[in-house]
């Protein structure tokens, strides 16, 4: 069975949150960390894992990444501070990314990947707006 994962990265300052899921948690940090992830996360150097959450399914994963998004900034906090008071960098502290398997994202399992997630959305009935043909981890813009 396939592991889903939700997780909060924030900056250097802990001043910025972001939030994220996928299915490979040391490949989507170090491609964090590598400001490899363009948009949100490299604006802001969001590369700090701070919180992780596992979930059953990718549907479990999609509805919590939801909710903690939606959630207040005082929340996230909270949640945060009660799982890792200190705000410690989760990555280093599990060794997570000795696991990080980058790979090319012109490989048939990225692109198997990209087409999967599309459509997953599409079952949802989350319109696909913007879809890099080049990359399953462009940004994807969806309307709700």
């Amino acid at each position: 069975m396939k592991k889903y994962f939700v997780y909060i990265l924030t900056n250097k300052s802990n001043r910025v949150l972001y939030i994220g899921m996928t299915n490979n948690l040391p490949r989507r940090i170090w491609e964090h960390k590598q400001r490899l992830v363009k948009g949100f996360t490299q604006k802001y150097n969001c590369t700090k894992l701070v919180y992780f959450e596992e979930t059953e399914s990718v549907h479990a994963a999609i509805e919590r990444e939801k909710q903690l998004k939606n959630w207040r900034r005082q929340w996230k906090i909270n949640l945060i501070a009660k799982n890792n008071p200190d705000w410690e960098d989760l990555a280093e502290k599990f060794n997570l990314l000795r696991d990080a398997e980058p790979r090319d994202p012109e490989t048939s399992s990225g692109r198997q990947e990209r087409d999967v997630i599309l459509n997953l959305f599409q079952d949802l009935g989350i319109k696909c707006t913007k879809l890099s043909q080049a990359s399953p981890f462009s940004s994807l813009h969806f309307i709700f």
